[in-house]
């Protein structure tokens, strides 16, 4: 299989997600984490999170990240397509932005693919949804297998005969 780059970005905080990559045994499948930077102070009794970045210019954004701004920023002009997964409001921003030859993956019956299903007419983007590790990990599989992954993969004529399990 190729080998892709892949990035994580997370409103979430860098300690615990290098906990939760730990503890799941996937910490090796992360390039890039972007997410507010944590640190616990002298006597490990009180963690310090600081925010990601000050947003000032996106309203769909929380204040301490736009999604969006750092899929352009490490994505955009060195992957010809993304996969992004998601299953938040926050995830939405970065994923009307996707174009043609992406893919999105909104976590089934969570407020992404809700938010996706009345925004159809909008996306330019594949979306496959999923509900579980067992229907996404052999979709990622696959999309690495036959190497049409980079950070993403290309636009199938028929995403759901290629994608859907």
């Amino acid at each position: 299989p190729r080998e892709a780059p892949r990035g994580r970005s997370s409103g979430i905080n860098a300690e615990y997600g290098e906990v939760l990559l730990s503890h799941f045994q996937i910490r090796d499948l992360v390039d890039e984490i972007h997410t507010n930077p944590a640190s616990w102070n002298d006597t490990n009794t009180l963690l310090h999170v600081e925010r990601y970045a000050n947003n000032t210019t996106c309203k769909r954004c929380p204040v301490n990240m736009c999604k969006s701004a750092i899929t352009q920023l490490h994505g955009e002009d060195t992957y010809a397509s993304l996969v992004y997964l998601g299953d938040g409001s926050n995830d939405l921003c970065p994923v009307l932005k996707l174009t043609s030859g992406d893919l999105v993956c909104p976590r089934a019956k969570y407020r992404l693919a809700r938010l996706l299903s009345t925004k159809k007419d909008e996306m330019m983007c594949n979306i496959v949804p999923w509900s579980d590790a067992g229907t996404l990990v052999p979709l990622l599989e696959r999309l690495l297998e036959g190497g049409r992954m980079g950070m993403g993969m290309g636009r199938s004529s028929s995403p759901e005969d290629d994608f859907m399990t």
